[in-house]
């Protein structure tokens, strides 16, 4: 599951490398194209609507979910409701990727993100682990 799909195109780059997988692209609002695309790109990708600030009732889990390049676009005191709302759609493993910025580099960028920051996140999981790569931190949380 892809949260904040934008563009559908990661989505579709799994889909295309791992044929096998079911894969579902999400965001607040759902765009006719990201179909479209899918479809042009030979990919049977589900796209759904989701508020990830706003989980209504049984949610459907998945084993892997990514959110890219989203968390930065919330006030930092969503934080804790966005990442508790992420664990409950995630089975085994949840994916987190913020950029590393000095300053806010982006208007539409609400908080800026460092290591430091990232360890500061008050995230109730064992098995955390924290990657710095190119202007980017990933941050995987295995729920096994």
């Amino acid at each position: 599951m892809d949260i904040g799909t934008n563009n559908a195109v990661l989505p579709i780059l799994i889909k295309k490398k791992y044929s096998s997988l079911k894969v579902t692209g999400s965001d607040i609002y759902l765009l006719e194209y990201w179909k479209l695309l899918a479809k042009l790109e030979k990919c049977n990708i589900n796209f759904i609507t989701l508020n990830i600030l706003n989980l209504n009732g049984k949610v459907e889990k998945y084993d892997t979910v990514i959110f890219s390049h989203v968390l930065e676009h919330f006030p930092e005191k969503m934080n804790k409701k966005i990442i508790n709302n992420l664990l409950k759609l995630t089975k085994k493993r949840l994916i987190i990727v913020v950029p590393i910025e000095n300053r806010n580099e982006y208007k539409e960028h609400l908080q800026i993100f460092n290591i430091k920051k990232i360890k500061k996140l008050k995230i109730k999981a064992q098995n955390k682990k924290i990657y710095k790569i190119p202007r980017n931190i990933m941050f995987i949380i295995d729920k096994n």
